[in-house]
């Protein structure tokens, strides 16, 4: 890979933006290996849980019976601060890894696994399962994604008992998780629901079956008829190739942008297949199909509310004492982490924008950078807790307190006149096919920013600057 605007649309699809220092090393060298990059990323080795999932402690929610309410209200409220506290450090290592891929495709199952925890050390199993297997084997996270505390909880299967089977659960995992619609019959729904009857959750928080719920009888799954276990529905499922093709395909648009051709589609579907699930070869494949570079392709996705919070930390460095300014972009935005609007995820591409999300995205760099002002709505459910709300409604009524260091951006650009340097900015920012160099010049003579951190503002207060 030889060229600038290649990199720039790699790092953005497979990683959160190309960092300045990368972009320094291209010139430098004038190449970049993405196969050998991507190879290394997925070393599973590479792996560490979050800092904060070392300290958290589940809830015993039968030993609150007995609390006074302000007692039962404080132990949540503090709960709750917690999940606030994995969202920001979440957003963080997104932001400052060396291994982006890992949260990227972190995100992608988060978005798959829709799920919203109930209480810190939920979230934590939940995130950590996922990162931890993001770039593994999608047969492994699938059955451990199945006994998460957090999505049992989620899709009511501790409602699930023998002689009353709750369907919600078996229905998800078939239509949104692995085989999407129309690749099983309602049948198959009530049988498997019944092999699932009495996964459940102990006090700790962890996966228990009971075997009292337990239905051990014989069910007729995609035609066979036997005593069916969870683990053996799961496993019968990926035997059908609907369930590569569903899931590979699910991957390939996440990095494109748009559903994959017929004949991307078909060698996904027989990489994923023939290698038991691999996650690493589909990636691969994606990469270095002609598809993934095409002009139609490149700088015509949108980024998600997470993306675009991520890539303004990366970019500019961007740290702050608290998390109130993380949760407060996602919440201006519409996208807060593990609380998706349903278990059928997000958006996504232009599903992000609207005459509301516009304007606020083009106001973050202003805020950020340059302290201009910067409005959310907020709410109970959204801050969880009325200290917290009113907390964050004061803070927000003074900008976001996020402070950016851009001395290496100074380093880079600052001894240039205003408009190289601006264009230069915009060269690394800003994808190629959407770059219009006069079109920003006259932007810049129209709002008279000044200095680096005006340029940066700028650029990144431009619409381009949303495209990936």
């Amino acid at each position: 890979m030889n060229s600038l605007k290649e990199l720039k649309h790699y790092h953005s699809r497979f990683g959160f933006g190309l960092s300045l220092k990368d972009l320094l090393l291209f010139k430098e060298s004038n190449s970049f290996d993405a196969h050998k990059n991507l190879e290394k990323q997925m070393d599973s080795r590479d792996f560490s849980p979050l800092e904060i999932s070392r300290k958290l402690k589940p809830i015993r929610f039968k030993e609150m019976v007995g609390m006074e309410k302000s007692d039962r209200k404080a132990m949540i409220d503090a709960d709750r601060k917690l999940v606030i506290e994995i969202n920001g450090e979440w957003i963080a290592k997104m932001a400052n890894t060396s291994n982006p891929l890992r949260e990227k495709m972190s995100l992608f199952w988060h978005d798959h696994f829709a799920c919203k925890p109930k209480t810190s050390y939920m979230t934590s199993s939940y995130l950590e399962l996922i990162r931890k297997e993001s770039l593994g084997n999608f047969r492994s996270l699938l059955h451990g994604i199945a006994k998460e505390p957090a999505m049992l909880l989620y899709l009511n299967n501790q409602q699930n008992r023998k002689g009353h089977p709750n369907e919600n659960f078996a229905r998800e995992v078939m239509e949104l998780f692995t085989l999407g619609i129309g690749n099983y019959s309602e049948k198959d729904i009530k049988e498997s629901a019944r092999a699932f009857t009495g996964w459940n959750v102990d006090s700790d928080r962890h996966f228990k079956l009971n075997e009292r719920q337990h239905d051990n009888g014989t069910k007729t799954f995609f035609g066979e008829t036997k005593r069916w276990t969870g683990e053996e529905v799961i496993d019968r499922i990926l035997e059908e190739k609907a369930a590569a093709e569903y899931v590979s395909g699910k991957i390939a648009k996440y990095f494109l942008g748009r559903p994959p051709s017929e004949n991307l589609q078909s060698t996904l579907t027989r990489t994923f297949y023939e290698s038991d699930y691999e996650i690493g070869p589909v990636l691969l494949a994606i990469a270095e199909s002609d598809e993934f570079n095409s002009e139609d392709i490149i700088g015509q996705d949108v980024l998600s509310p997470v993306e675009l919070l991520v890539r303004l930390e990366r970019d500019f460095h961007l740290s702050a004492d608290d998390n109130f300014y993380r949760i407060a972009i996602q919440k201006g935005l519409g996208q807060v982490l593990f609380q998706p609007p349903n278990v059928a995820g997000w958006p996504s591409g232009k599903g992000w924008i609207d005459a509301s999300t516009l304007p606020t995205r083009l106001s973050l760099a202003r805020a950020i950078l340059l302290k201009n002002d910067y409005e959310v709505k907020t709410n109970k459910s959204f801050a969880q807790g009325e200290d917290l709300t009113e907390n964050l409604s004061k803070r927000l009524k003074k900008g976001l307190q996020a402070k950016s260091n851009i001395s290496a951006i100074e380093e880079a650009f600052g001894h240039m006149s205003y408009s190289d340097k601006t264009t230069q900015i915009a060269n690394w920012l800003i994808p190629e096919t959407v770059l219009n160099e006069n079109e920003m010049i006259e932007e810049i003579k129209l709002l008279g920013f000044e200095g680096t951190k005006g340029a940066l503002a700028l650029i990144a207060s431009l619409p381009e600057y949303q495209l990936k």
